[in-house]
C-alpha cells in the first residue's frame, strides 16, 4: 500500500511502532525483542511532514531528512521510518523532501495518445460526404425566399435518399447546366499507424510494452513478445533489487528480531521470479543441475559432505518432488 501511494502521490511511509515513550529518540534494533513491534502505520505524504535534507556524507542519515512530523505535531526519529519515493527528483531540486507522482512522465504521453483517437473519432462522420453542384446557387442564396426553397428542396431529397435509397437531380448530372452529385470519401488508410505510434509512445514513457498495456498480441511475423516481457520483467525486478530492498532494509531486521528476539545474519531472501517457469523447464534446468552436482562428485572437486548439503538443500527449496523437504527433515524454502 505505501508503495503503491509513494507511486501515485510522489511519497509515503511506514511508522515503525515500538511503544517507546518518545517517537523522538533513535530506534536501536538491538533493544527489539521478540514481539517487540507493536505496529506498522501507512502514512500518505499528506500526513506526514520530512524536515530538512541531511546533508553531511559522514551522516548515517545523509540523503534522508532529519526527521519527521506527523500529525498533532509530534516529532519522529528517521530511525522510525521507512521512506518511499514515486520518480525521484534532482538532489538540488526544492521540493518538500518527496519525489514525483510516475504518472507526471506520462501525462503529455497520454494527452498525446488519448487527443489523437479523439481526433480520428471526429473524422468519422466526415468519412463520406455528399457532395452536390448547383448551377445559380450563390444568386438563389442571395435573397430569403431563395435561400428557404434551396433548403427545403434539399431537405426534401435528404429524405428520400434515406427512405427510398435515390436522390432526385435537375439534369442528366454531367452536363454544366444541370445539377452533379459526387461523393468524396477520407482515406484513413494511415491513420491507424499514427494512433498505434502515439500509444507506443504512452508505453514507452511508462515503461511497459504494448502488448502488455493494450492486453494485444505481438505483430509482426513469427513476433511472440517474449524478448518485450522479458525486458519488462527485468526492469521490474532492477527496481526490486536498486529501490525496494534498500528501502525496506531497515524494516527487515526489526522483523527478523522482532520474530526471533536477536539478529541471524544468515537469513535472506529472494524476490519471486515475476515470470513463473513451467514444469518442463523446472525440469530441464533440474536435469542440468543434477548433471553438475554429477560432475563435481565424480571429479572430487567439491568435499562430498559439503555437496551433500548443498544438494539437499537444492532439491529441498526447488519444486520438483513435493514432500521432499520433509522426507529431508527440513520446512520448505
Amino acid at each position: 500500500q505505501a508503495l503503491r501511494l509513494a507511486r501515485l502521490h510522489g511519497g509515503a511511509a511506514l511508522l515503525i511502532g515500538d511503544g517507546a515513550p518518545d517517537p523522538a529518540r533513535a530506534l536501536d534494533p538491538e533493544t527489539i525483542g521478540q514481539g517487540g513491534l507493536r505496529y506498522l502505520h501507512v502514512l500518505p505524504r499528506t500526513a506526514i511532514q520530512p524536515g530538512p535534507v541531511e546533508r553531511d556524507p559522514l551522516s548515517a542519515w545523509f540523503g534522508e531528512p532529519r526527521g519527521y512530523t506527523v500529525a498533532g505535531g509530534q516529532a519522529v526519529h528517521p530511525s522510525r521510518v521507512v521512506r518511499f519515493l514515486g520518480a525521484a527528483l534532482p538532489d538540488d531540486a526544492v521540493g518538500d523532501g518527496w519525489g514525483d507522482s510516475v504518472l507526471q512522465a506520462l501525462l503529455e504521453a497520454i494527452d498525446q495518445a488519448t487527443a489523437a483517437a479523439a481526433h480520428i473519432a471526429a473524422m468519422l462522420p466526415e468519412a463520406k460526404q455528399d457532395v452536390i453542384s448547383v448551377p445559380g446557387l450563390s444568386q438563389a442564396l442571395s435573397t430569403e425566399d431563395g435561400t428557404r426553397l434551396v433548403t427545403e428542396r434539399f431537405a426534401y431529397a435528404a429524405r428520400m435518399k434515406g427512405l427510398f435509397g435515390m436522390l432526385l437531380l435537375e439534369g442528366d448530372g454531367r452536363s454544366p447546366e444541370g445539377e452533379r452529385y459526387q461523393q468524396k470519401q477520407l482515406d484513413f488508410s494511415g491513420l491507424p499507424e499514427v494512433a498505434r505510434l502515439f500509444l507506443q509512445v504512452a508505453a514507452g514513457a511508462a515503461d511497459i510494452p504494448v502488448t502488455r498495456l493494450l492486453g494485444q498480441s505481438p505483430a509482426g511475423l513469427n513476433a511472440t513478445g517474449e524478448s518485450d516481457t522479458r525486458n519488462y520483467h527485468d526492469h521490474v525486478a532492477a527496481r526490486q533489487t536498486v529501490e525496494l530492498t534498500p528501502a525496506i532494509a531497515r524494516l527487515d531486521r526489526l522483523l527478523i528480531r522482532d520474530a526471533l528476539g536477536r539478529d541471524e545474519p544468515v537469513l535472506r531472501y529472494a524476490w519471486r521470479p515475476l515470470a513463473q517457469a513451467s514444469e518442463r523447464e523446472k525440469a530441464e534446468v533440474g536435469r542440468l543441475k543434477a548433471e553438475t552436482a554429477a560432475m563435481l562428485a565424480r571429479e572430487g572437486v567439491v568435499p562430498t559432505d559439503v555437496l551433500v548439503r548443498g544438494v539437499e538443500g537444492w532439491l529441498s527449496a526447488a519444486d520438483l518432488f513435493p514432500g521432499i523437504a520433509a522426507a529431508y527433515g527440513r520446512p520448505a524454502g
